[in-house]
């Protein structure tokens, strides 16, 4: 991004400006109350900084997908309250529409540190279409725009990309910009030895990015279901456990590849598996019984994570190891987790199921950027130009 064009949060100044912020309020909601805010609570450190600076801060966002027409069961007025709770300012306005005189109103009113939050982006038909007219409506309320839903920056949304189009000054939040300077850093990552933990359920969604850093890879780790997939491209019989069939000569491709370039693969030497007359048991992945299903890394294969986690000098982590069926099945997510937060490496981790055991262990500390948006964090490192981020002045591989 051109600093000379959109200069940092902290370069603006704020006091009495009318601030608009797309921030992610997709959140679920149960009983009128929200039941998991961590979407929102990234947008928090931004929210803060504009109060304190005594601008009057807009918020705006979606939930659901109404498209376009308005349903009461998807308004933001939990959202409202629930920011409100977090915030350090006990009252946010929620307007009865994101566009309109009555949204115009409250922001006149608004006084410097207050702040307001614009009723569902998605009951407007022109948010999804990345309509320029609507844009221009959401734009005309501010004097700053500020993206802080990196985790939307995959899609093409008025709120994000048309708007920028008459927005006077707009930059990124403080979140959005530590998300992808933390990016930027692991795609250009020189730190060795590079370790990437490759998990989840299927190659497919992992292929891309694996290929992009598989040059630099020194160790690669395989949990997950897709280590069941590998562990059958070698021969071993999985029993009843869930693996790709069709993704078999993938694997072998992969490992061969892998083979030639002295890259270490590190597949689980025991298993916890759970049978109908045994119960629970460790066991050889090879040799699993035909009434058997894994469940995760054996206790021997998730110590051997840890002298390669902490010798590290990149680790780049996605995809949830273990089966994910419960908190009995997640030794592997956890141990590697704990093993990178006390480790020195420069980590990133992403996808949901990682993210949340991180959070649920209370490590988001331990590790460099814990990405808030799967598919926009993978996209770019994979090397692609997300459409919000060329709205703002970024492309592939150029940094602020």
């Amino acid at each position: 991004m051109d600093s000379k064009t959109n200069p940092s949060l902290s370069e603006l100044e704020l006091e009495s400006r009318r601030v608009l912020v797309r921030i992610n309020t997709d959140v679920p909601v149960t009983d009128n109350e929200v039941t998991d805010p961590s979407r929102i609570r990234a947008s928090l450190a931004t929210i803060n900084y504009l109060v304190e600076n005594g601008a009057r801060v807009i918020l705006m966002g979606h939930r659901g997908n109404p498209a376009g027409n308005f349903d009461p069961s998807l308004s933001l007025e939990p959202v409202a309250v629930h920011l409100a709770a977090m915030s350090r300012i006990g009252e946010i306005y929620l307007t009865d529409s994101c566009v309109g005189d009555g949204a115009r109103s409250v922001i006149q009113g608004l006084r410097e540190g207050q702040i307001c939050l614009l009723e569902n982006l998605g009951f407007h038909v022109g948010e999804m279409k990345n309509d320029d007219r609507l844009a221009r409506q959401l734009a005309s309320f501010c004097d700053i725009y500020v993206n802080e839903s990196f985790s939307l920056s995959e899609m093409r949304l008025a709120s994000t990309c048309a708007i920028t189009r008459h927005a006077r000054l707009k930059t990124t939040g403080l979140q959005f910009a530590s998300e992808t300077t933390a990016l930027r850093r692991m795609v250009a990552a020189t730190e060795k030895p590079f370790v990437f933990l490759l998990g989840g359920d299927v190659i497919d969604d992992q292929m891309t990015l694996l290929d992009t850093f598989f040059d630099r890879i020194d160790s690669l780790i395989i949990g997950g279901s897709i280590a069941t997939t590998f562990e059958a491209a070698r021969g071993g019989d999985p029993g009843r456990s869930r693996y790709e069939k069709n993704r078999l000569p993938l694997a072998r491709d992969i490992l061969e590849r892998a083979a030639r370039r002295n890259m270490k693969v590190i597949l689980p030497t025991d298993v916890t598996v759970r049978s109908s007359d045994a119960g629970v048991a460790v066991m050889s992945p090879g040799r699993i019984p035909a009434d058997a299903t894994i469940l995760d890394a054996g206790p021997q294969t998730i110590a051997g994570y840890r002298p390669i986690i902490g010798k590290a000098g990149a680790i780049l982590w996605s995809g949830r190891f273990g089966t994910g069926e419960g908190p009995d099945h997640m030794d592997s997510s956890t141990a590697i987790a704990r093993a990178i937060a006390g480790s020195s490496a420069f980590s990133l981790a992403i996808g949901q199921g990682v993210v949340d055991t991180i959070r649920t262990l209370g490590l988001e500390k331990g590790f460099d950027m814990v990405c808030t948006g799967e598919t926009a964090a993978m996209r770019m490192l994979e090397g692609k130009t997300l459409p919000a981020l060329a709205a703002l002045g970024f492309t592939a591989g150029k940094n602020r």
